[in-house]
C-alpha cells in the first residue's frame, strides 16, 4: 500500500495542474498525504510489535557461541571458595571423628575421658583406672569387675590426639589423652583472673597485659631485665607504722614473663613482708627469675632496706615464704625510722635472671693463664 502511493504521488508531482482543477487536485493531494502518514503509522505500529514479541523460531546464530562461553569458565576464575569449602569440610569431618573417639572413651562413672589402662567387666563394659577402685560393679550391667584391660579402648586411649580444650581461644596443639592434663598447665590460652585484683576481669593469660595497661594504667609496668622501677607507698598518720601503709599490688611485664609485687602488713605480727609473684600461665615450669626488693626513704635516700630473692610462685603461701627467706622481711620499727620526718616511702624492684653455676676451679686456674690480669 505504501508502494502504490508512493506511485501516485510521483504522477501527481510529473502531470502540471490546470487552474479549474487545481483545487481539486490539492484537495486530492492533501486526501493521499493523509494516507500516506496512516499507512507509515501502521507500519510502524507493526514494526514495533515485532521487535517487542520476536518469533520463537527464529534461531539468534550468536547464542551458540554465547552458550559455548557460559560453558567454559574463564582462565582467571578464583577456586579460592571451593578450597575453603573442603577445608571446612575436613574440620567437620575431624570434629565429628573426635567427638565419636571421646564418646568411646568416657567412663560411665565420672564421664570423663579414660586413661589408660581401660579396665573393663566380664561383659566388656570399660571404666577408667581410677574409678576401678570407688565401684564394686559394673555401673552399666551390675556385673563383676575384672582386672583385665580392653585392648582395643586401651590402645585408642595411648594413641588417640585430641584438639586443645582453648582452641577456641587459639590453641593449635593437638595432645594425646594422657597428655591433656599437663598441656592444660602449659597452655598459653589458659584462662585466668586478672593478675591486678580486685577486678572482674577473666580472659587468657596472653590478653593480660593488654588488659593491665589499658585498666589499670597506674599499677602496670612494661620494664626491661635488670631494670630498676619505682612505686610510691602512702604513708597514712597512725601508729603503729604498718597499719598506716597503703598499697596497692602492682604488675610487671618483663619480657614474656608477668610478676605481680606485693606488700603484706597485715598478715604478720610486727612484720612488713614484701615480695615478687612470678605468674606461671598455666604452666609446670616457667623460667626462673630473683627479684631485688627495696624499701628507701623518699627524704633519706640512703635509708633502706634491700633483699635479693627469688620470685615466688604463682600459688606459694605467704607464711612458708617467710619463713624459708624467700621475701623481704622487715621489723615494724625498721620500717617506722625509714618514715621519721614525715618523709614518704618508695618500693624498689629490679627483676634479673639468677646466677649461673660458678666454673670450677681448675676454668678458672686455667682462664687466668691464657687470660692473665694486667698490672697496674
Amino acid at each position: 500500500m505504501v508502494e502504490a502511493l508512493s506511485r501516485v504521488l510521483a504522477v501527481l508531482r510529473k502531470r502540471p495542474l490546470s487552474p479549474e482543477h487545481a483545487d481539486d487536485d490539492a484537495s486530492a493531494t492533501k486526501k493521499v498525504k493523509l494516507e500516506q502518514e496512516e499507512a507509515g503509522r501502521r507500519v510502524q505500529e507493526d514494526v514495533a510489535g515485532r521487535d517487542e514479541h520476536p518469533a520463537d523460531d527464529v534461531e539468534d546464530p550468536s547464542q551458540g557461541a554465547d552458550d559455548n562461553k557460559a560453558a567454559t569458565p574463564p582462565a582467571d576464575t578464583d577456586t579460592s571458595d571451593s578450597v575453603v569449602a573442603v577445608a571446612v569440610t575436613d574440620d567437620a569431618e575431624a570434629a565429628e571423628d573426635d567427638a565419636l573417639a571421646v564418646s568411646m572413651l568416657e567412663c560411665p562413672v565420672c564421664v570423663d575421658t579414660m586413661q589408660p589402662p581401660v579396665r573393663q567387666c566380664i561383659n566388656g563394659h570399660c571404666v577408667c583406672n581410677s574409678c576401678r577402685g570407688r565401684v564394686t560393679s559394673c555401673p552399666l550391667c551390675r556385673g563383676p569387675l575384672s582386672f583385665s584391660t580392653h585392648d582395643a579402648l586401651d590402645h585408642l586411649a595411648q594413641t588417640l590426639t585430641l584438639p586443645c580444650v582453648h582452641r577456641s581461644l587459639g590453641c593449635a596443639r593437638r595432645v594425646k589423652v594422657t597428655e591433656r592434663e599437663s598441656h592444660l598447665l602449659e597452655c598459653a590460652f589458659n584462662c585466668g583472673p586478672c593478675p591486678l585484683q580486685p577486678c572482674a576481669w577473666r580472659g587468657p593469660f596472653q590478653a593480660a597485659r593488654a588488659h593491665c595497661l589499658e585498666t589499670h594504667p597506674s599499677r602496670a609496668r612494661v620494664v626491661a631485665l635488670d631494670s630498676k622501677v619505682s612505686f610510691s607507698l602512702e604513708v597514712l598518720d597512725g601508729d603503729p607504722v604498718k597499719s598506716s601503709l597503703r598499697f596497692e599490688d602492682v604488675g610487671l611485664f618483663v619480657g614474656a614473663e608477668t610478676f605481680v609485687v606485693e606488700v603484706h602488713a597485715d598478715e604478720l605480727p610486727g612484720r612488713v613482708a614484701v615480695l615478687a609473684r612470678q605468674l606461671s600461665a598455666g604452666r609446670l615450669r616457667p623460667p626462673a627469675h630473683v627479684c631485688v626488693l627495696a624499701l628507701r626513704s623518699s627524704s633519706r635516700p640512703h635509708s633502706v632496706l634491700n633483699a635479693r630473692v627469688p620470685a615466688l610462685e604463682q600459688n606459694e603461701l605467704l607464711v612458708p615464704a617467710v619463713d624459708a627467706g624467700r621475701c623481704l622481711v622487715a621489723a615494724e620499727e625498721a620500717v617506722g625510722r625509714l618514715v621519721v620526718g614525715g618523709g614518704g616511702l618508695a618500693l624498689e624492684c629490679t627483676v634479673a635472671l639468677p646466677p649461673g653455676p660458678a666454673a670450677p676451679g681448675w676454668l678458672s686456674w686455667l682462664a687466668g693463664k691464657v687470660w692473665p690480669r694486667p698490672e697496674y
